[in-house]
């Protein structure tokens, strides 16, 4: 914080402007509400100002901290404070205004943005295809509480790819973030392992709800550790598995983390996680420098996603989504759904709108909570495709930014892994989760796995970076 102080008056106008700004809220708020603010109100400015100066002074702390706080935030929200879900946009907002703040600090000094322009120009333009809807028309009700949820659902995981890519020292960030990863992994897994023992009787005594959050399959329950559903329970394992098999030497603590993690990601039940699980095989013979078996085990990983996907197409299950402004309809199967989801031929370039469909449109239905039987009865659905939500959203233009923005962020991975980076094999591992998951559920606009994932795949690639130019500094630079 002493290079902020130091700094000429012309260089700290916005942080004068945000503190006049903040300053003439609250006064207004004054005026509306009385002299006496609301408790809770204070309390989210003031937890907002703690974390800004956390990512700002101590990121390394602030990153690590954020892991657990985001796995176990919806089992908070599920068992005990069903308003917490605002901390996940209070803590988004606050690390990218923390990143805004160190930006216009480098700029003042002229300092060199570690951040890749092409990757910053393809999130500003997905956003901006977010937020402009021309698949809305620019007609009344484009722009409504659905809308704003689209937006929000995928800029604040974009966002914090933003910060990952800016943190201070981020070498250190990226270790403590490996540690926290790992630790908070393996303990979800425990978790997970337990509800084994509980049952599904014990968890719906614990608060838990059937077909919400406790799901079977057969006779066997899928758990779902502290997080919402199966799915995305088995999709933040796997980054665990990643950092144990990329990360962490070899010894008995990472042969006891890696059997826990296997262990809970088992007990999900997921077809997709075995998928994800040879995928993350393949990085790791990359590793061992066994460039041809990789290739051979990353391309059946591909093959074997996309047998998972067209074999589970014509699935028999029923489904509802959202047609238009008050229409839904019920379907049989993903390929169906799709065709609803995604409209006719006219809607492809730009999408049926933003909140049309899907994970928006579904936030839409309820304010901070919704009741158990909110959510078992709820009649909107995602599309089940990262890819397809996309599509839906803001049509093949807007895919095709998403496309171009995780090559990018691929190449430079595979580049630090060739290097021999630990930072930039982890890089590569977390897109890859979240790339395969995507193909069969929303994962780009999931939480807490697109949140985490995309942070630290920003840290990955920051501290890749960082190594590169010490090494280049030493002249050690030597690809592997």
């Amino acid at each position: 914080m002493q290079r902020f102080s130091a700094l000429p008056l012309a260089g700290d106008v916005w942080l004068l402007a945000a503190g006049a700004f903040l300053t003439l809220a609250i006064a207004a708020a004054s005026v509306q509400m009385g002299p006496t603010l609301p408790v809770g109100g204070l309390a989210a400015l003031f937890v907002f100002s703690a974390l800004v100066v956390a990512f700002v002074a101590v990121p390394h702390i602030a990153v690590a901290a954020l892991i657990p706080v985001f796995a176990v935030l919806p089992m908070v929200k599920t068992l005990w404070l069903p308003t917490a879900g605002p901390v996940k946009d209070v803590a988004a907002v606050a690390a990218f205004a923390a990143v805004a703040l160190l930006t216009i600090e480098r700029h003042r000094l002229r300092a060199r943005s570690a951040v890749d322009p092409v990757v910053a120009a393809c999130i500003l333009a997905l956003l901006l295809l977010y937020v402009v809807n021309i698949g809305g028309g620019f007609k009344p009700g484009a722009y409504d509480e659905a809308w704003g949820h689209g937006v929000r659902l995928i800029a604040e995981p974009f966002l914090l790819l933003l910060v990952g890519l800016s943190v201070e020292n981020p070498r250190r960030v990226f270790h403590w973030a490996m540690g926290s990863l790992v630790a908070t992994s393996a303990v979800v897994a425990l978790y997970g392992i337990a509800q084994q023992v509980l049952g599904p009787d014990g968890l719906v005594a614990l608060g838990y709800t059937w077909d919400v959050q406790i799901q079977t399959v057969g006779n066997f329950l899928r758990s779902f550790g502290t997080l919402d559903d199966p799915f995305l329970y088995a999709a933040f394992l796997s980054f665990g598995l990643a950092a144990v098999l990329l990360w962490m030497q070899r010894g008995t603590l990472a042969l006891l983390a890696g059997a826990t993690i296997s262990a809970g990601i088992l007990v999900g039940f997921v077809r997709t996680s075995a998928i994800i699980v040879v995928a993350l095989l393949g990085i790791w013979l990359v590793a061992q420098r066994r460039p041809v078996p990789a290739a051979a085990v990353l391309a059946a990983a591909v093959i074997g996603a996309f047998v998972i996907f067209f074999s589970s197409a014509q699935a028999t299950e029923s489904r509802t989504v959202r047609a238009g402004s008050n229409t839904y309809l019920t379907l049989n199967g993903r390929t169906d759904a799709w065709k609803v989801a995604l409209g006719g031929p006219i809607d492809w370039p730009f999408g049926l709108g933003v909140g049309e469909v899907g994970t928006a449109a579904e936030r839409a239905t309820f304010d901070l909570a919704r009741t158990a039987e909110e959510a078992r009865d709820s009649r909107v659905e995602a599309v089940d495709s990262g890819y397809f939500a996309t599509i839906a959203d803001v049509g093949f233009v807007g895919l095709a930014v998403l496309a171009i923005l995780l090559g990018r962020l691929f190449v430079a991975a595979r580049g630090a892994a060739a290097l021999g980076l630990a930072s930039g094999r982890i890089a590569m591992a977390i897109l890859v989760v979240l790339s395969l998951d995507a193909i069969t559920r929303s994962s780009f606009q999931g939480f807490p796995t697109a949140f985490i994932g995309m942070l630290l795949i920003g840290v990955a690639l920051a501290s890749s970076a960082a190594e590169r130019a010490a090494l280049e500094e030493r002249g050690e630079l030597r690809p592997v």
